[in-house]
């Protein structure tokens, strides 16, 4: 909080501010930045090409992200002990952080030792996203969170928490459940329902290229040409 108020100030003084995302734009207009001095431009990435999904001996949910208090994976691992009731899936957890000890010991209270694996830090992600059933973010707040887009691209099903960025990204729902942060319940119930579901990975993967880089610097690139600024934070 007092990081945005910071940014607040100094948004005042700049003569153009950036969010990655309208969820980020309200929070800093709310702590003071003139929304005449502000723009919002979506973190892009590069669509891979040729991916072999990642071979497991089981069907797998992943997540990934560094292991923090706020990425909210403690509450994936309470869901996923709920979900194998119902399904002889794992779940790999990608990312390293100061809250992996306490998440091993979680998983060992649960009896999960044999189910749920911690990759570490991994350079390419995508063939475990392509391999994976479904890609669950935990998060309590994300102003963007890439990993979704990611795992679109590789046409894979997403269950997100409703903390910002992702309510963007999945277009409230259409592309993807959104559930309450901190909710296993929830969490673990909307897992089910994607495991007995068909989807439709083409859809995902078109939503996915909506966010690649050549599509975003040509959307910034028309924005610029019309003098286009954030006029709505919807």
């Amino acid at each position: 909080k007092a990081a945005y108020l910071g940014l607040g100030l100094l948004s005042r003084i700049a003569s153009m501010n950036v969010a990655v995302s309208h969820s980020l734009a309200r929070q800093l207009v709310e702590f003071g930045c003139p929304i005449r001095k502000l723009t919002v431009i979506h973190n892009g990435i590069v669509l891979p090409t040729g991916v072999h999904g990642h071979t497991h001996e089981r069907p797998y949910v992943l997540t990934a992200g560094s292991l923090r208090k706020h990425k909210g994976q403690e509450t994936l691992i309470r869901a996923f002990a709920q979900f194998r009731a119902a399904f002889d899936w794992d779940l790999l957890i990608a990312g390293k952080g100061p809250m992996e000890p306490a998440l091993v010991q979680l998983v060992a209270e649960l009896g999960l030792q044999s189910r749920v694996k911690f990759l570490g830090f991994q350079h390419d992600l995508f063939p475990y996203f392509a391999g994976a059933r479904m890609f669950v973010l935990p998060s309590t707040v994300e102003t963007f969170a890439l990993v979704i887009v990611e795992a679109m691209a590789c046409g894979t099903p997403v269950i997100a928490t409703d903390c910002g960025g992702p309510r963007e990204l999945l277009d409230n729902g259409a592309y993807g459940r959104l559930v309450p942060p901190g909710d296993m319940n929830a969490m673990a119930g909307a897992m089910v329902d994607f495991a007995r579901q068909r989807h439709y990975p083409e859809q995902l993967i078109n939503r996915a290229r909506e966010f690649s880089i050549i599509q975003v610097v040509h959307k910034e690139s028309e924005r610029g040409e019309k003098g286009a600024r954030v006029s709505s934070l919807g």
